[in-house]
């Protein structure tokens, strides 16, 4: 906990709230790539970079 507003550390602030935004469209991007979606679709809906796509494909092939 911090002693802003006793809030649990990385809530409330940018960088906490960043990061789970970018995990959260990483979670999503891999549902959607397990259900074989097009990597240009998976992109353009959670916003991630056709590379980190691409990636996260090649790190579930590898799983």
């Amino acid at each position: 906990m911090n002693r802003k507003g006793e809030q649990p550390l990385g809530h409330g602030e940018p960088q906490g709230w960043l990061m789970h935004d970018r995990q959260e469209k990483e979670r999503m991007a891999v549902t959607m790539l397990k259900q074989r979606m097009n990597n240009i679709v998976v992109a353009t809906l959670t916003g991630l970079s056709a590379d980190e796509v691409s990636r996260l494909k090649a790190d579930l092939g590898s799983a």
